[in-house]
């Protein structure tokens, strides 16, 4: 399992270093959130960031995303999540199913990810990371595009003054398989938004309980 904890390591270093980058590129900004753009450093493709503010704490906004049956009470982009193993405390190996989108003309991605999280003191973020890795007992399945996350994740900041709130950084670069790439590149931002739309509402759900 060593290798999967350096895989981890090397994650997280990696989205830290995207959420500090200052030359993104904005694309988009609307009540829900802001989606910027740039060429990743990890494939020929484009990474995207999405910026909101959440109203929920930072540590319900980590449970939220992290624990698997109240994530996929809210993520509408995500059809089924499996834990495969546990490595140590905050670091699994995971198997996810997108459902289709665009009316089926995107059909049902699967993914293959070693997940984290995690708590950086001096920072005050909370870090919720992942990436794409190879794994036995996770092979292809049929009818079914396995896709590969590149260097992703989410950072959580605690708002000054406001414990009820956070605000969220969004890093996502995804090769889904689909062609022409174009077409996904359209279609992220958008995807970005309504992810941070549904978030919300995920915190508002587990605020209510």
């Amino acid at each position: 399992m060593e290798e999967y904890k350096a895989i981890a390591g090397d994650t997280m270093k990696k989205v830290l270093a995207y959420v500090d980058d200052t030359d993104w590129i904005e694309h988009k900004k609307t009540k829900n959130g802001r989606v910027s753009y740039k060429k990743s450093r990890d494939w020929e493709g484009y990474i995207y960031r999405c910026d909101f503010t959440i109203d929920s704490s930072p540590k319900n906004v980590e449970t939220i995303l992290t624990d698997i049956p109240i994530h996929l009470k809210w993520n509408k982009h995500m059809k089924n999540i499996e834990k495969l193993k546990d490595i140590e405390e905050g670091l699994q190996l995971r198997y996810s199913v997108s459902p289709s989108a665009l009316m089926g003309l995107i059909s049902s991605r699967d993914f293959c990810t070693i997940y984290g999280h995690t708590r950086i003191p001096d920072r005050d973020i909370v870090l919720v990371y992942y990436e794409s890795v190879e794994y036995d007992g996770c092979g292809p399945v049929d009818k079914l595009v396995r896709g590969f996350n590149y260097p992703s994740g989410t950072a959580i900041f605690p708002v000054e003054g406001e414990p009820g709130k956070s605000t969220v950084v969004n890093i996502t670069q995804v090769d889904a398989k689909v062609r022409p790439r174009s077409l996904a590149e359209k279609v992220y931002p958008s995807v970005l938004l309504e992810y941070a739309t549904y978030l919300q509402h995920g915190a508002e759900s587990l605020n209510e309980e």
